[in-house]
């Protein structure tokens, strides 16, 4: 009896220990936004959306590796393709997908820092639920609940973050009537974010001491470049429309 009552004590400290880093660099983003706050529930919306596209991206890496199944073994060639094309490509994409549909033609889209908070939302909510699942279905405990703390989850919001940077330039870009530079910029939205994402993944799945060297050094940079783009942008105080 007394174990149980430990155990389920334990697993809610590390559904709150997997929750606390979206928290945190959600609130973070969110007061940087210092022009004009987005509404609650357009971010709410944006981070329920984040933790059903888990569900939806999972569906696809799953028939992917039906598909491809060569992937299930470890060379280099199998973890590169499975890192970039099955999880890298189906992540990204219905993150993008999702956050296009919800906010591109939203009134509320109206400064080039509003991009950020929306593609960092989602991507916290699916940081979120696969943190949890990941903390929850392993042995590491708080152990892997902290380095995933450090590591996984703002590793899914700097993608985000990068996503949304190239889609407040994209943005802009249409509005001012640049429809080739627009969506091109907005290509790279999704380009950028799913390439990095492989980088990381395939670095991680590699596993040699090259490579998580590699990936220290990347996380160490997208720690740095992403506060670089948030404090660049949110410091933009002219509405994309009136430019």
């Amino acid at each position: 009896m007394i174990n149980s009552i430990i155990d389920f004590g334990k697993t809610d400290l590390l559904i709150l220990l997997a929750m606390i880093p979206s928290i945190i660099i959600g609130i973070i983003v969110y007061k940087k936004d210092i022009v004009e706050k987005e509404p609650f529930s357009l971010l709410l919306k944006l981070f329920l959306f984040g933790m059903l596209s888990v569900g939806v991206a999972l569906f696809l890496e799953v028939y992917a590796e039906r598909i491809f199944s060569f992937t299930t073994n470890n060379g280099v060639t199998n973890i590169l393709f499975r890192s970039f094309i099955i999880v890298a490509l189906s992540e990204e994409l219905v993150k993008w997908i999702f956050t296009y549909f919800i906010c591109w033609r939203n009134k509320n889209f109206n400064y080039a820092y509003d991009s950020i908070v929306y593609c960092t939302f989602i991507s916290l909510g699916f940081a979120t639920i696969e943190n949890i699942i990941a903390v929850l279905s392993n042995d590491g405990g708080f152990l892997l609940a902290f380095q995933r703390g450090l590591i996984t989850v703002p590793a899914h919001a700097f993608f985000g973050i990068i996503s949304g940077y190239y889609m407040g330039y994209a943005k802009k870009y249409e509005l001012r009537g640049w429809k080739h530079k627009g969506k091109k910029t907005l290509f790279l939205s999704l380009l950028i974010p799913i390439l990095v994402h492989g980088t990381f993944d395939s670095l991680l799945f590699l596993s040699s001491k090259v490579s998580l060297l590699m990936v220290t050094i990347l996380i160490t940079y997208l720690y740095i470049s992403s506060y670089f783009k948030i404090k660049q942008t949110s410091l933009k105080t002219k509405k994309i429309t009136g430019e």
